[in-house]
C-alpha cells in the first residue's frame, strides 16, 4: 500500500477547531486527504452525558435547544455525520480534560472505528484541554504523533479499518 501520495487537503483543528475540523473531513465534498483533531466536541447532543450542557451552544450557537431544534444538533455533530469512506483520523484528548472529558472522543473513536475509517487515538497522560498551547513534552509528542499519522497517510500506510 505504500507509495501513494495523498493531494487533497488536511482538516486540522483544536478544541471547538477540532468540531468544525472534523464536521468538514466528513463532509463528502471537501474530498480531504484526513483529519486530526485535538479535544473536540463530536456530540452537540450530549446523549453520553460526557460533559454538562453548557449554555453557551443553545443561546449563542444553535440559537435553539437540543428539543426545540434536534434536527440542526444532529448536523452540527461530528458524530451523526460519520460515514463509510470518510478520510482516516487523529483523534488527541487529555486524560485530565476538565473542559471536554476523553469520554467526548473516545465515543467518536468507537463511532470512527464502527464504520470502519482508520483512526488513531492518542490520551494524553496528566493532560488537560489546551495541553498542547505551550511547547512542553506532552505537546511535542502529540504534535509529533500527529506529522507521523500525516506522512503515513500520505504514503498510504494506513490498514483500511482501523489503526
Amino acid at each position: 500500500m505504500g507509495g501513494r501520495r495523498s493531494t487533497g487537503s488536511w482538516s486540522p483543528g483544536a478544541s471547538a477547531g477540532a468540531h468544525l475540523a472534523a464536521l468538514l473531513a466528513l463532509d463528502e465534498q471537501t474530498k480531504a486527504a484526513g483529519a486530526v483533531v485535538f479535544y473536540g466536541v463530536y456530540d452537540f447532543l450530549n446523549r453520553h452525558r460526557t460533559r454538562p450542557d453548557w449554555p453557551l451552544i443553545p443561546r449563542k450557537v444553535m440559537h435553539a435547544t437540543p428539543e426545540q431544534r434536534p434536527d440542526l444538533y444532529r448536523l452540527a455533530s461530528p458524530l451523526d455525520q460519520i460515514r463509510p469512506g470518510a478520510p482516516p483520523f487523529m483523534v488527541v484528548h487529555g486524560d485530565h480534560d476538565s473542559l471536554v472529558p476523553p469520554a467526548e472522543s473516545r465515543i467518536f473513536v468507537a463511532a470512527l472505528r464502527e464504520a470502519g475509517i482508520p483512526v488513531r487515538y492518542l490520551e494524553v497522560r496528566g493532560a488537560q484541554h489546551a495541553f498542547d498551547v505551550f511547547p512542553t513534552p506532552r505537546a511535542r509528542a502529540a504534535w509529533g504523533a500527529a506529522i507521523g499519522f500525516c506522512l503515513d497517510v500520505a504514503e498510504g500506510e494506513l490498514p483500511a479499518g482501523g489503526c
